[in-house]
């Protein structure tokens, strides 16, 4: 593995553990002494020096050996399913699981009570039931630790799975994509089978490109929201069916 993929890990789960603790890019500005613009340049890049590791570690309470026996030099990243059981608690209460995936982001409480409407009963509340939940653990002043590491992903026919199935159906594609924007478009190809897993690997790393450019601009003040779709299966489309194809000769 080279030099830059090897940076590039420490730097992912430096933020996975960040994450896990509930700890923000403020937290870490006071550890590094530093501004909190000038601690997301540093994340953002794939320059990040021992000692500002090792400050991380402390300011986590996670000795500097168990960090890097934790990284996974050989996997990019991991990706994290929730139980049946809690997507379906949480496909039952939108307040819950949009808490919930805010925490999944790198939200802590006090970031999310001082940035969207939500009353100090109800963020108990809600702390409350994702601790009952499994999902994370309640520390002293207002604290929490993430029971997972990874990128979170729902089970395509799991509970949430499902209902983001029928939100896409109904209300995603339900647009002209015509503003500047927007982008749609549909592509009818022809593969073999190798082309085809050559090419679905390829948009899995796009997609790892793509969360992992997300994550370095979530807390940015003029960041948009954009939803995207990458599917592809075998299908014929019905407008080039009027004609059936002759059979090649040796074709039976």
């Amino acid at each position: 593995m080279s030099q830059e993929s090897s940076a590039k890990l420490v730097l992912e789960s430096l933020k996975a553990h960040l994450k896990l603790r509930g700890l923000s890019y403020r937290d870490l500005a006071k550890a590094w002494d530093l501004s909190e613009s000038s601690v997301k340049r540093v994340m953002a890049s794939d320059e990040l020096s021992l000692s500002k590791i090792e400050k991380a570690c402390e300011l986590m309470d996670l000795p500097l050996g168990d960090f890097f026996k934790q990284i996974n030099f050989e996997k990019n990243s991991e990706l994290f399913f929730l139980s049946h059981d809690q997507e379906l608690k949480l496909s039952k209460d939108p307040e819950a699981l949009h808490y919930f995936l805010l925490i999944s982001e790198g939200r802590n409480p006090t970031d999310i009570v001082r940035e969207y409407s939500v009353s100090s009963e109800k963020n108990i509340r809600i702390l409350n039931q994702l601790e009952r939940w499994g999902l994370i653990e309640l520390l002293p002043q207002n604290k929490i630790k993430r029971k997972f590491m990874g990128n979170l992903r729902f089970r395509k026919k799991g509970p949430l799975g499902k209902n983001l199935e029928g939100i896409v159906r109904s209300e995603f594609l339900q647009a002209n994509f015509e503003r500047e924007d927007e982008y749609f478009t549909f592509l009818n190809l022809n593969f073999l089978a190798q082309d085809f897993v050559r090419f679905k690997s390829r948009f899995l790393e796009l997609a790892k490109e793509l969360i992992a450019e997300s994550d370095e601009h979530r807390d940015h003040p003029n960041v948009q929201m954009y939803g995207m779709i990458m599917a592809v299966r075998p299908w014929t489309s019905p407008l080039t069916q009027a004609f059936p194809k002759r059979k090649r000769q040796g074709q039976n």
